[in-house]
């Protein structure tokens, strides 16, 4: 259901379209607003977005490190976006569902 929530707030299909890391963030009910500067590359250390929020909301930054540069490639917007393997999508579901494996006690 997270990942769906994610996806449909990336896309506007809730209302307001949320830049990435708000996705995440607000299919987990966390406050978007908390995430509004971290979009497009724009999170610390230059992450994704996405990713960002899920290190967060996980309180597990290496875990998410590992796991999502195992599945797009890189951690960082700028290096995600040049190599072509994930489309910003793409990422928002990685993320959403790396938080639910890892809040729900699955490994990753």
């Amino acid at each position: 259901m997270e990942i769906q929530q994610a996806l449909n707030h990336y896309a506007g299909k809730s209302g307001l379209r949320l830049n990435c890391a708000q996705s995440v963030a607000a299919a987990f009910g966390e406050d978007p607003q908390a995430f509004a500067s971290c979009g497009s590359g724009r999170a610390p250390e230059g992450w994704c977005g996405a990713a960002y929020a899920a290190a967060h909301l996980t309180g597990n930054p290496e875990a998410i490190r590992g796991a999502f540069h195992e599945r797009a490639g890189a951690v960082t917007c700028q290096a995600i976006r040049r190599n072509r393997q994930l489309p910003c999508p793409g990422c928002v579901e990685t993320a959403a569902r790396l938080t639910k494996e890892l809040k729900n006690g699955c490994e990753a």
